[in-house]
């Protein structure tokens, strides 16, 4: 169940049709080098080398490529995350183990060079606030991260790593929440070292999530 979970994002862009997939993939791309709103929808069709009917034949409006580009993004985002929890609690031959893996996971997730996916996804979750139709695909992709994440940490639990009395969901909810909300450092001028904000992390994992 916790592979098929973190794997129906990546299926549905591969059973696409094939000028979906390159509008989609193309918009994806073009919003490494530029935020949303400094895109046209010109430049995103030339690029794809897309005409702009088959563009209405697939999406409802540029706007409706746009939110979906953003989702796309986020999605990744998610198997990544919950691939990587994944290897971890596959690859841990103890608690011990599992708890260095966290940290690790807890260090590359935390690295300044991530601001700017964090800030992303910040953004776009601020993007949804006005529109229903985003706020819809980004709630069904939180939903599988969540729960995707919850699964795992049940499983850590049913190996004695994890305390047997924290709610699966809300220890997935709280590794996502100390993760993205270092995005309130990333825009200070003088942040916190990371390593000692890796260290506190490591700290309340010990004393809040694995068991003594």
């Amino acid at each position: 169940m916790i592979r098929r979970r973190a794997r129906a994002g990546l299926a549905s862009e591969r059973e696409m049709h094939p000028t979906r997939r390159t509008l989609l993939e193309t918009m994806v791309r073009m919003l490494d080098d530029k935020p949303a709103e400094m895109l046209t929808c010109d430049e995103v069709l030339a690029e794809a080398g897309v005409s702009r009917g088959s563009l209405y034949h697939h999406f409802q409006d540029y706007p409706d490529l746009v939110e979906h580009a953003l989702v796309a993004r986020f999605a990744r985002q998610v198997d990544g995350s919950v691939e990587s929890l994944t290897a971890a609690l596959d690859t841990a031959a103890s608690r011990d183990e599992f708890r260095e893996l966290l940290v690790e996971l807890t260090r590359r997730a935390q690295l300044p060079g991530r601001a700017s996916r964090r800030m992303e996804r910040i953004v776009t979750f601020a993007h949804s606030a006005n529109s229903p139709r985003l706020r819809a695909m980004l709630a069904a992709e939180q939903q599988r991260l969540t729960d995707a994440q919850a699964e795992l940490v049940a499983e850590a639990q049913g190996k004695g790593w994890v305390a047997p009395d924290l709610d699966p969901q809300a220890v997935a909810v709280l590794i996502q929440a100390y993760t993205l909300g270092r995005v309130v450092d990333d825009i200070t001028p003088e942040p916190v070292d990371p390593a000692v904000w890796v260290a506190l992390i490591g700290r309340m994992i010990d004393r809040t999530i694995l068991t003594a």
